[in-house]
């Protein structure tokens, strides 16, 4: 089993040694055929440390900013705000990396409800500046 493995890959290479000499049979005579295998293997580590935990994470400190005290209205806006700027460069980032396609993936929704739950969270922030 050949395997190979670079760094500037989402997918690990193998080719499984598989010898496809083989005979096919047709009414008007007999073929043989040889053939191989590729197998693509996509690495998702890269994609768990480097945006699920991380979008994980701004959400958590997004919710620790309603143990901030009421009062102190312009601290948790600029946390929350930044926090929301992180998480549009981290879908940047993400979608910049991933190869192009035509649809929507799993880490782009998991990404853009994590940021609905930090603007969210901005929202209520503002509506208890407005009301309190």
């Amino acid at each position: 089993d050949l395997h190979y493995q670079q760094r500037s890959l989402q997918y690990e290479l193998s080719w499984p040694k598989k010898h496809l000499n083989k005979v096919i049979s047709f009414p008007i005579g007999s073929w043989e055929y040889c053939g191989f295998q590729i197998r693509l293997k996509r690495l998702s580590v890269k994609y768990l440390g480097g945006a699920y935990a991380p979008a994980a994470l701004f959400v958590v400190i997004s919710w620790l900013s309603f143990v901030i005290k009421p009062d102190a209205i312009p601290g948790r806006v600029m946390l929350l705000l930044n926090i929301f700027l992180f998480m549009i460069i981290l879908m940047n980032d993400v979608k910049s990396s991933a190869p192009d396609t035509n649809s929507i993936n799993a880490i782009d929704m998991y990404l853009a409800v994590c940021s609905l739950c930090v603007f969210l969270a901005m929202i209520v922030t503002t509506l208890l500046w407005q009301y309190l």
